[in-house]
């Protein structure tokens, strides 16, 4: 199994996938991009955080600590998903907000799109972020056969509201999925994608898996909190230990696809490509994000 933590543009992962698939492998090809997860947000940078999925892949893989995202979230997905860089289509500067009119031109094509001519089954799982005012601009009319998640830039991980007030931003492809209200999403998410992995073992698959961890809003599940009540809570107000949990069960989902690839005998006919969006948001007078982007100065822009 081939798997790579990268931190090489974001964009070259558009044109190194394509490489792998035209030379004939890997059969399954998964994504798993976190959100505002710095670098000092993983164990092995700071021992009090919960990441032992990713440090056993990270010491199986090859990690590309030479890799670059750009400073926010829809600007890193643009590169990722054209293969060109945000400032060429207009992409460059910040994120679209709450339902906003804003979109990636459908003049360009998008990796599922270059996938699924090359006979892989497409799967989205998690947030879009990339255009979603008609449904033209949707994942499955941008190449994805199938888009399970959420189409905006933040929600509530249990209520699943987003920028907008008074909304339910969670779809089952054009189904609004009312009864997972009061679910964690990134657990929504995780058992679908086991079920995407069972259903297609035999068959040749490329899953882009976003789940919102460590995005605002700031929550996560009373287990993974327990996970790290060694996290002080001081100065900071408890920040990094909502931060730590929400890392963690970012992490716990890693794990559990893994360990479905493994189960099913099909986990070194794999490549897994992680990383995180950008990194973690600066702290300001009113709200604390606990993220930690050590040994660099700047933070998510």
């Amino acid at each position: 199994m081939r798997s790579f933590t990268v931190y090489v543009a974001v964009a070259a992962l558009f044109v190194f996938t394509i490489s792998m698939v035209e030379a004939g492998k890997p059969k399954h090809i998964i994504t798993f991009v976190a959100d505002d997860v710095g670098n000092g947000d993983y164990d092995w940078v700071d021992p009090s955080m919960v990441t032992p999925e990713l440090s056993k892949l990270r010491n199986d893989s090859l990690e590309c600590t030479n890799f670059y995202t750009l400073q926010a979230c829809t600007p890193t997905r643009t590169a990722m998903m054209t293969a060109r860089y945000p400032h060429k289509i207009g992409f460059q500067l910040g994120k679209i907000k709450g339902f906003g009119l804003r979109w990636i031109n459908v003049t360009h094509t998008m990796l599922p799109a270059t996938m699924k001519a090359v006979n892989y089954k497409t799967y989205m799982l998690g947030k879009w972020h990339l255009g979603y005012c008609n449904e033209s601009l949707l994942p499955t009319s941008r190449g994805f056969d199938h888009f399970y998640g959420f189409l905006s830039g933040n929600q509530g991980y249990f209520n699943y509201s987003n920028d907008s007030p008074n909304t339910f931003d969670f779809w089952d492809d054009d189904r609004v999925v009312w009864e997972k209200d009061g679910e964690y999403s990134t657990d929504a998410l995780t058992e679908r994608a086991l079920k995407i992995i069972e259903d297609n073992k035999d068959k040749k698959i490329y899953m882009h898996f976003a789940p919102q961890n460590a995005h605002a809003p700031f929550e996560a599940t009373n287990s993974s909190l327990e996970r790290c009540a060694h996290v002080p809570i001081d100065e900071d107000n408890g920040a990094r230990r909502i931060h730590c949990a929400m890392v963690a069960s970012m992490d716990a989902s890693l794990g559990r696809i893994i360990q479905k690839l493994k189960d099913l005998e099909i986990f070194d006919d794999t490549l897994i490509l992680y990383f995180s969006d950008n990194g973690a948001p600066k702290d300001s007078e009113e709200k604390r994000s606990g993220g930690f982007n050590y040994p660099y100065r700047g933070s998510k822009g």
